[in-house]
Order: structure tokens, then C-alpha cells, then sequence
């Protein structure tokens, strides 16, 4: 019974933008980081000082909210870095050059959300690689929990300072 109450009255929350501790240092990738969720999550990072990578397919979108971002913040000498990374998850060659773009940038990436994608594509859908239902798989930018699973862009030591296990969840993929 507790169970069920907790999901019908959950309780406040733990932690919140209001005591989220200093992130300057930490790198962050936010898929879809241009609206809805994604784009509340990169506003209270950036706050709280944490270089932010806003993957998405528009770059014009992103450098808009970007700029947004920058300016509903009140204090800037505590706000963190935004960079636009692109990205179109509905293409694989993409991914591979996003991987690329963020390796010439950053030696580390702390925390990945792939917060982008469709939640139920069509049947029939196929991205521009001819994977059906391409949408509908959360894309690791090139890693996974399993080295035979997906391409390892990434060294090994890049691979190192990553916080949070991703999974490939889908088809296999083979480059």
C-alpha cells in the first residue's frame, strides 16, 4: 500500500535547482537539449556552472536557446558554458561525427542524457540508414555496456571518466 500512495502523493524532492551543488567542472551532453525537458535541465546546469552540450538536428534552434539560457540567468559570474553539438539521431554518419566533434573538444564527458528522440514511431519508420524503428532506440553517442554491441569511438581513457553506463537498445549495429 505505501507504494501506491508514494505514486499518487510523492514525496518533495531531495534534490532541486534551488541546492543543486556547484557542477563547474563537470561536462554534460543533453539530447534534445533544445526543448521540453532537456532544455529545463541544460537552463539549471548552466546555472549552476556546468559546461553544457546541446546535441540536437538544429543548429539555428540551438544557438536560439542558447542564447535564452544566457540571458535569464541573473548572476553570470557562477553560470557555466553552452556549446551547440550537432546531431540527428535519425542518421548514424552523424553520430560517428559527433563523437568525433565532442573528442576534439573535451578529454572527459561526467554525465550523458539522451533525452531526444520519438517515444512511437510509425511501424514502417526507417532512418537514413535503413534501420527500421531507428527512433525508438536510445543512441549511446557510440558507446554501450557491451564492446561487441556498437562502435567504440571513444579511447579507453575517455572511456574511463564516463559516470553513467549506457546501454544500446535496438538493433546491433556493425561499421
Amino acid at each position: 500500500m505505501g507504494v501506491a500512495w508514494s505514486q499518487f502523493y510523492p514525496p518533495s524532492p531531495t534534490l532541486t535547482e534551488r541546492n543543486l551543488p556547484n557542477q563547474k567542472g563537470k561536462v554534460f551532453i543533453i539530447t534534445g537539449g533544445a526543448s521540453g525537458i532537456g532544455l529545463e535541465l541544460a537552463t539549471i546546469l548552466y546555472q549552476a556552472g556546468g559546461k553544457i552540450y546541446i546535441a540536437g538536428r538544429s543548429r539555428v534552434t540551438a544557438l536560439q536557446k542558447i542564447e535564452a539560457i544566457k540571458s535569464s540567468v541573473r548572476d553570470a559570474s557562477s553560470a557555466g558554458q553552452l556549446e551547440y553539438l550537432p546531431l540527428d539521431l535519425s542518421d548514424l554518419n552523424t553520430v560517428k561525427a559527433s563523437v568525433a566533434s565532442f573528442k576534439s573538444k573535451e578529454s572527459k564527458l561526467d554525465v550523458l542524457w539522451n533525452n531526444a528522440g520519438v517515444s512511437l514511431p510509425p511501424p514502417s519508420a526507417v532512418s537514413r540508414n535503413k534501420v527500421m524503428n531507428f527512433k525508438s532506440a536510445p543512441i549511446a553517442l557510440g558507446l554501450s555496456s557491451s564492446p561487441n554491441s556498437f562502435f567504440h569511438p571513444f579511447d579507453p581513457p575517455l572511456r574511463a571518466h564516463l559516470r553513467v553506463p549506457c546501454v544500446l537498445y535496438g538493433p546491433v549495429l556493425r561499421w
